[in-house]
């Protein structure tokens, strides 16, 4: 649809938007993604502009293309990305009962997405996110010429609902690729690590936390798989396993956000 028919849908006068780490956002309540290859001029401009239907998602696209995502991570792994920002937006409201300080957040759809699976238990959220992580991945998955998922080992194992492990089976349906849940252990306990601000402490706390048979990945290309993407060490201390004593040829990584801080 037009931008002009999709404002008169959604009663929207004017669609404002703001700039993170160089890529667009909507101010609320606008339902609306924002591909990743728009800039300010183009929307200035109002270029080849239409709103395009994206998995239950609206997306601003040029030339009926659809990048929603895409943010570049860097690591010891041969390539990753993150589709998204964690938040976009956090304003301090006041305080809960508790004393702790109470924040109006905005999130990008599918970090919102995101959210309400891991806070809400809201499965349903699954489906949605595997298919624009799939959609995604469409793009390198030839490219990386993958073997196996193998996701994040969650810290706390008795979860009912497992968010990681269920986005993983979840992508692993849409792109035809199996998920390997055994050669990848949590082979020790670590604290909570977005609460330490310093490198060096974080990669201490890790330090032989995951372990895989020798040579159990031999020859093959590994997309390594979490939900969020802080200060990487997590993904970076399974990653050198996988290298090194699993043998992997490659590791490549995926999450579906990444914090604006390392923090």
């Amino acid at each position: 649809m037009t931008v002009t028919e999709f404002k008169s849908k959604y009663g929207i006068e004017q669609i404002n938007v703001y700039t993170i780490d160089g890529h667009l956002y909507p101010e609320p309540p606008c339902p609306l993604d924002i591909n990743k290859n728009i800039t300010l001029k183009d929307i200035q401009a109002k270029v080849n502009l239409e709103v395009l239907e994206f998995y239950g998602t609206n997306v601003l696209s040029i030339d009926k293309t659809l990048c929603p995502h895409g943010f570049s991570i860097v690591g010891n792994w041969a390539q990753g990305f993150a589709l998204d920002l964690h938040t976009t937006k956090s304003t301090l409201i006041g305080v809960d009962d508790f004393g702790h300080n109470k924040f109006d957040t905005l999130r990008p759809p599918i970090a919102e997405d995101l959210f309400q699976l891991k806070y809400r238990k809201d499965s349903g959220r699954v489906e949605k996110i595997a298919n624009q992580a799939a959609h995604f991945l469409e793009k390198y998955k030839s490219g990386w010429q993958l073997d196996v998922i193998i996701p994040i080992p969650p810290s706390d194992q008795t979860r009912p609902l497992q968010p990681v492990y269920e986005l993983a089976k979840a992508i692993g349906k849409k792109c035809n690729l199996p998920v390997d849940f055994a050669t990848l252990k949590k082979v020790k306990a670590t604290s909570e690590l977005k609460s330490i601000d310093d490198a060096g402490k974080r990669r201490e706390i890790l330090k032989d936390a995951f372990d895989v048979e020798a040579n159990s990945l031999a020859g093959k290309d590994v997309l390594l798989f979490d939900d969020l993407f802080r200060s990487g060490e997590t993904l970076q201390a399974a990653t050198e396993v996988l290298l090194k004593k699993g043998k992997a040829r490659n590791v490549y990584v995926l999450t579906i956000t990444k914090t604006r801080s390392k923090r």
